[in-house]
């Protein structure tokens, strides 16, 4: 069985953070456009591969739990049994980046990365807003009657903070593709 979490240089416990980064790290080392070793396409597919398996908490999981059932610790590099549609999937997806050009390669991962912040702050967006509208029908009053816009003040400042998250999710996408 190939163990993926050697593959990309991490440990068994490693989160998915430390995973994703790994991942960028090696592919962007590996990737067949960047690196003319012999063995670069064979390295870059077997890193991209063990990514998308554990990538995914389910596939992570199963895979996980084949690879702890062998108790004399031998990993044997080509026993793929534990899902042999999740590695051909892994290893077809692999093999598209491979072929792709190194830029064009390089823009996927740093979309994907401003696509799940894009998706944090529009979430964030969304609650600021209705915070505001809900704080402009419904603007509480004081012990003595008086009505307090302090409710929309902060739906306001909170609007504005999600603008600038927004801004900073950007620059930071924009930082992603220079590099």
């Amino acid at each position: 069985m190939k163990n993926y979490y050697r593959n990309l240089l991490i440990e068994n416990n490693a989160t998915l953070q430390e995973i994703k980064k790994a991942y960028r790290k090696l592919a962007l080392e590996f990737h067949p456009d960047k690196n003319k070793s012999i063995n670069a396409t064979e390295k870059f597919i077997e890193i991209t591969e063990a990514y998308e398996i554990l990538k995914d908490p389910i596939k992570r999981q199963v895979y996980d739990k084949k690879l702890n059932q062998n108790k004399s610790n031998i990993i044997i590099e080509n026993d793929t049994s534990f899902n042999e549609e999740w590695v051909r999937s892994a290893q077809e997806s692999a093999k598209r980046d491979a072929k792709m050009n190194y830029n064009d390669f390089k823009e996927k991962l740093a979309i994907h990365a401003a696509n799940v912040s894009k998706l944090g702050c529009i979430l964030f967006f969304i609650i600021c807003c209705l915070c505001t509208v809900i704080a402009s029908f419904s603007i509480p009053q004081d012990r003595n009657g008086n009505s307090t816009a302090i409710w929309g003040v902060l739906g306001v400042i909170l609007l504005f903070i999600a603008i600038g998250y927004f801004i900073s999710t950007f620059k930071s996408y924009k930082d992603e593709l220079k590099k």
